[in-house]
């Protein structure tokens, strides 16, 4: 299956970053002034494959909801293909720190380049990472 990445007009992005997160308003802003891809992947989602792009991507992938479970709460490979496309990744394993999503939004929108965001628990930091090296060779890895 493959998800659609709809982007909503610039108002709506604008009115919807006044109620986010802090550690989200520069993702948004990336997507809204920058012409990102954002797309977010939580645990149980269905296998997906990601349309072909011409925009860099911010990938949120979401393993810190009730309770954690690392990649293996997701389907690995649809998974995998998708993170082959990253050029960097941030885990973050605690309380978000919105300086780092600042970056990879920066790194995103004016580098051109695609990130994958992995939000988990300690626990499951270290599989994320070996996940991600072994989806993807190539990519940085940040924690």
């Amino acid at each position: 299956m493959t998800p659609a990445l709809i982007i909503p007009p610039r108002e709506r992005i604008t009115y919807a970053m006044q109620g986010a997160p802090l550690h989200l308003r520069p993702i948004w802003a990336a997507v809204r002034d920058h012409g990102v891809d954002h797309i977010l992947v939580i645990q149980g989602c269905e296998p997906f494959r990601l349309p072909n792009r011409r925009h860099p991507l911010v990938m949120l992938i979401g393993d810190d909801l009730q309770a954690s479970r690392g990649p293996a709460g997701f389907p690995r490979k649809a998974l995998g293909r998708a993170v082959s496309g990253c050029d960097a990744a941030l885990i973050v394993a605690g309380k978000p720190d919105p300086e780092e999503y600042a970056g990879a939004a920066s790194f995103a929108a004016f580098g051109r380049l695609s990130v994958a965001i992995v939000e988990t628990r300690p626990q499951h930091a270290n599989e994320w990472a070996t996940f991600l090296r072994t989806a993807n060779p190539h990519i940085a890895v940040r924690r």
